[in-house]
């Protein structure tokens, strides 16, 4: 039903007049509240401006991760590869330069995403490229990150790129991309792990040398012991204990942080993310492989870790969701609802002075992986049943 729906809107000029405006206004969105900062408090890269001082003390070979009590530098050495160039520049060309490079991994991300539903909805999958387009463009997270200078965006590039990659049996590509996105190991942990259970260890050892590759200037100034012990102990050390970074704070996101909001006193749920990821595994051949990326980064933001601004990681979870409505046009109901609940800006909420409710987007972000979950496992077992019956 969908299908031929779709069609005859694909064949309409006014339609893609639409579509194609709506991509336009995405990208006006971008550039207003994302560089521009209109109805922004704040000055652009003002997050960025922490990591840059930390660069700026790697120039002078001073520790890095010294930084005031309100501005915690925390990321691992590896990310130093991106940082000691952008730190020889003044500030002002930098954050921009900062800002290119968020640019530059939102395009990645607009391909890889548009690859993925044109092979899996090739009749409909322009009109839906030009959806998901629109929105990776210009929602909201995306516009933030790229305001408050932060690295999501990257971290999201190279995880889509290494997980793309993987299933094209290109393990050289892809071990960089994953040793990339070492630099957020919060959110790249179960990646890691995934393919720790494939026992793929040429992605893992090329990963683990590209770490180290990108950690060369801390490596020739500080000595790999030294530059872990100053990451351990004064990064994650200073991080944790930072309001913003803490489970019950507004902007951790997670079901241990909507818990303890509501004061019911529960430890990182981290062990389970990883148990859920080994569950996923284990069923892995009952999943559509082009899910799995998705719904990781659905036990992530749900059990592991991550901020607000880390929502735009759900990307894969909604263009898996977007692709099933091929066959699903119920789902039509669904996706518009949960996106909009996602992207309610959270100032409307706070006015209520509920925490708990400050974590509403966990819910959504549960709701969202159970649909492709679900999705998932029937297309998978009716493909198996029409390849039984063709046998």
């Amino acid at each position: 039903m969908e299908s031929s729906v779709i069609s005859k809107l694909s064949q309409s000029k006014f339609v893609n007049l639409i579509l194609a405006s709506a991509l336009v206004c995405s990208v006006l969105s971008l550039i207003l509240f994302g560089i521009i900062g209109n109805a922004r408090l704040s000055e652009i890269s003002y997050n960025y401006g922490i990591l840059y001082k930390s660069g700026r003390h790697m120039l002078k070979n001073t520790n890095p991760y010294n930084n005031d009590s309100d501005n915690i530098y925390a990321y691992p050495p590896n990310f130093s590869f991106f940082l000691v160039p952008l730190a020889l520049l003044n500030f002002g060309v930098s954050k921009y330069c900062l800002a290119l490079l968020n640019i530059v991994s939102i395009l990645s991300i607009v391909w890889i995403s548009c690859l993925t539903v044109v092979k899996r909805s090739p009749e409909n999958g322009r009109l839906k490229c030009l959806l998901l387009a629109s929105f990776i463009i210009g929602n909201p997270f995306t516009a933030h990150n790229v305001w408050m200078g932060q690295t999501s965006l990257i971290l999201l590039a190279s995880m889509m790129g290494a997980w793309h990659f993987s299933h094209q049996n290109r393990w050289l590509l892809t071990g960089i991309l994953l040793g990339i996105s070492s630099f957020k190991p919060q959110l790249s942990l179960l990646l890691f792990v995934w393919f720790f259970l494939e026992r793929n260890w040429k992605i893992l050892v090329t990963s683990l040398v590209t770490f180290f590759l990108m950690s060369y200037y801390p490596l020739i100034t500080q000595g790999p012991i030294e530059m872990m012990r100053l990451w351990i102990n004064d990064g994650l050390g200073s991080y944790l204990t930072v309001d913003v970074n803490v489970l019950g704070s507004q902007h951790v996101v997670g079901v241990s942080s909507m818990l303890n909001s509501a004061g019911i006193d529960v430890p990182s749920l981290k062990v389970v993310g990883v148990l859920l990821t080994v569950l996923l595994w284990v069923f892995r051949k009952q999943f559509r492989p082009y899910d799995i990326l998705g719904i990781l980064f659905g036990i992530s933001l749900t059990f592991v870790s991550g901020h607000d601004y880390d929502y735009i990681c759900l990307i894969p979870l909604i263009a898996s969701l977007l692709s099933y409505t091929e066959d699903r046009p119920n789902l039509w109901l669904w996706l518009p609802s949960l996106i909009f609940l996602l992207i309610v800006p959270q100032r409307f909420i706070r006015i209520l002075s509920i925490p708990v409710l400050n974590h509403w987007r966990t819910l959504v972000v549960f709701a969202l992986g159970i649909l492709v979950i679900l999705s998932s496992l029937y297309h998978s077992k009716l493909e198996e049943s029409e390849q039984n019956l063709v046998l």
